[in-house]
């Protein structure tokens, strides 16, 4: 049995969920704000705070399965309204070795790993695009035994480095990214300043992967 079917929250949902009716194949995709040295956290908190980042994770994450680890998601739990993120479509899928061993939001769903949660995905709603989005186990997984199935990374990539960082982004370098068959399709141009938030004046760039 998918871990999805023994974990899931919401009954009522999971009904909806499974009469769902998709045949495309969605887009599988890593994304991550990485600053020059790979870091992507600090201790138990993100690494990189500003508004213009979180609008544009929102914006391209609607309507998509979302992936992050166990402690990922209790640092948003504390920054955002959970609920919130998940009505834009969103499908919350935590990834963790605890089972039912901590809280989670109504109508989301505990995984014990990215390869099961990408399973369930694809056996219950295989239109809807996936997002990969840490932390560093979570990436190291995606990278590895996983990477054949990713189709695209989405980085926001900090023009600086913050000391202190203890999680690092598997892969970030161009050309780490390019010996891996990725070309960059869209951004690479000109850092810009970020104008809100914790890190405001921070320069930072989006840029998409793909293959």
């Amino acid at each position: 049995m998918c871990p999805e079917e023994m974990w899931y929250t919401d009954s009522n949902n999971y009904f909806k969920l499974n009469k769902l009716k998709m045949t495309k194949k969605g887009l599988i995709s890593i994304i991550a704000t990485v600053q020059e040295d790979g870091g992507i956290g600090i201790g138990n908190d993100h690494q990189w705070d500003f508004s213009e980042n979180a609008r544009n994770w929102m914006n391209i994450t609607k309507g998509s399965a979302y992936f992050m680890g166990r402690k990922t998601y209790e640092i948003q739990e504390e920054k955002c309204n959970i609920s919130a993120f998940m009505m834009d479509g969103r499908i919350l899928k935590i990834i963790t070795g605890q089972g039912r061993g901590f809280p989670i939001a109504k109508g989301s769903y505990r995984m014990p790993s990215v390869k099961d949660a990408i399973d369930c995905v694809l056996k219950h709603n295989p239109g809807k695009d996936i997002f990969i989005a840490g932390g560093q186990g979570v990436y190291e997984e995606a990278f590895g035994n996983l990477l054949d199935l990713v189709n695209r990374i989405h980085l926001t990539r900090v023009d600086s480095i913050k000391e202190g960082a203890t999680h690092f982004l598997p892969v970030y370098e161009p050309t780490d990214l390019k010996a891996l068959g990725f070309s960059l399709i869209e951004g690479g141009g000109d850092f810009i300043e970020a104008k809100r938030g914790i890190d405001k004046g921070v320069m930072y760039r989006n840029e998409v992967w793909s293959r």
